[in-house]
């Protein structure tokens, strides 16, 4: 009789053991996931600090207004050469939408979660930069040049794709007759 009661403490031990493990794991994971996403929000935070004042959207107007023909006049318009201030100007946008080609790259972040803060961005300063920085790669022989950014820019199509928005972008932020008949055509027919 006491040695079958001793066989029952045994295996109620085991039971109530393997239950706290199993509840302590639980709780591990839920602690993990909080983690996570504390850190993901840590990040999204400081990468947004560029863009979340006047003086960076300002600054990112005059980035996306930028016009050129053809490469030898954007050098000779926004190179590091003849232009510093402009280089400083686009390369502040150029690494930042890099840096968040990399995190995208390595699983650091989210994809959805980039595509909510600044999707569009970067698809549009993808769409109005990327000859230049192709021409760039072939220039300096480094066709790893803002590949991170290229990264992003895939993964924000994707995403853009997945929810059925346009992966188009504007040529600049100047609001042209096209736009402006575009929205009157469509506000006339809104009160038809």
């Amino acid at each position: 009789m006491l040695q079958s009661a001793s066989y029952v403490a045994a295996a109620i031990g085991v039971c109530i053991a393997a239950i706290y493990y199993v509840m302590t794991l639980r709780v591990q994971q839920r602690n993990a996931k909080t983690t996570t996403e504390t850190r993901q929000i840590q990040l999204l935070m400081q990468i947004s600090q560029l863009a979340m004042s006047y003086e960076g959207e300002k600054r990112y107007v005059e980035y996306m207004n930028m016009q050129w023909s053809d490469y030898d006049d954007f050098e000779n318009k926004y190179g590091s050469d003849n232009n510093p201030d402009n280089f400083a100007l686009r390369q502040s946008f150029n690494v930042y939408f890099n840096t968040l080609g990399n995190l995208l790259k390595h699983k650091l972040v989210e994809p959805d979660l980039i595509y909510d803060q600044c999707g569009p961005d970067i698809m549009w300063s993808w769409g109005k930069y990327r000859g230049v920085y192709e021409k760039m790669r072939e220039a300096y022989s480094n066709p790893a040049l803002y590949a991170g950014w290229e990264y992003a820019n895939d993964e924000m199509v994707r995403v853009a794709g997945g929810r059925k928005h346009p992966a188009s972008f504007p040529d600049s932020f100047r609001y042209t007759d096209e736009m402006r008949r575009k929205v009157t055509s469509e506000a006339s027919s809104a009160i038809i």
